[in-house]
């Protein structure tokens, strides 16, 4: 009888791994992706594009995100996003990658 119930605790726990596995997978909404990229004033202080004031370390005025998803969507959420910030006539290709808990990373690609 014991063996029993340790069978089933131990199948039970098990599946419930598997779910919690699975329902962990990092999503970001494409306004979400946006919102991120455009407060990640430091990263794009560091990368010396020319979208962050050198007096203020702010983000210069009228500087936009725009973002769109890449790979199989849930409900309208992505994992990954090919996005481009712009101002004026400059321009920046990242890849946005979702992480756990709203965290990002963005790595910055070639412009064509």
């Amino acid at each position: 009888m014991k063996l029993r119930v340790a069978i089933g605790t131990a199948l039970a726990a098990l599946l419930t791994c598997q779910v919690a596995v699975a329902a962990v997978t990092p999503r970001h909404s494409k306004v979400q992706a946006e919102r991120n990229l455009l407060r990640a004033t430091r990263l794009l202080a560091r990368w010396h594009v020319g979208l962050v004031s050198r007096h203020t370390g702010l983000l210069l005025q009228n500087t936009t995100a725009t973002c769109s998803g890449a790979g199989t969507p849930d409900s309208g959420r992505y994992t990954r996003f090919m996005c481009v910030l712009h101002h004026g006539t400059i321009r920046v290709r990242v890849a946005y990658f979702a992480q756990r808990n709203g965290g990002f990373a963005v790595r910055r690609l070639p412009t064509s």
